[in-house]
């Protein structure tokens, strides 16, 4: 039985509402018999509303908390917990910050292969030029994630 665990970018209770739920997005071709995600958030949607996802697969959600410097650690461990009770063949984390870390952190942790998806542009000078001022916080978290060696590890 194939199992992969996706650390989604953003809660999936997102996706569904901005009707971005595609169809067999993380189980194309039907690689895998379950598709579990791991939300970085303290609630998220029912796994009905967004089965899409994982095309015929068994799909579940577990949300594990939102990361803040305070807890970093406690929600880091209760992904690990939770990966190492799925067994997953793969992991899959969703960019290069908090997604993508937690995706390798339990690769490397479980000795699963990893893999992380970018889809954006993680450079802080073009973000602050493009969207100027309004972009300081993002700026920070991205600046945040390369001073502890996050991103590095990523």
């Amino acid at each position: 039985m194939a199992k992969l665990i996706v650390f989604p970018g953003d809660p999936l209770a997102r996706y569904y509402h901005k009707g971005e739920v595609k169809e067999r997005y993380w189980n194309p071709g039907g690689l895998f018999d379950e598709v579990h995600a791991i939300s970085l958030c303290d609630d998220d949607i029912e796994p009905e509303r967004v089965q899409a996802f994982a095309g015929d697969a068994r799909f579940y959600i577990h949300p594990v908390g939102r990361p803040y410097p305070r807890n970093f650690r406690a929600v880091r461990a209760r992904a690990l917990a939770v990966a190492a009770e799925i067994d997953p063949d793969l992991i899959k984390g969703h960019g290069a910050l908090a997604m993508g870390y937690f995706a390798v952190y339990c690769g490397v942790e479980l000795q699963r292969p990893s893999v992380v998806a970018l889809h954006s542009d993680y450079s802080i000078y073009r973000t602050f030029r493009a969207a100027g001022i309004s972009s300081w916080s993002r700026c920070l978290y991205q600046i945040a994630y390369r001073l502890t060696g996050m991103e590095h590890f990523t």
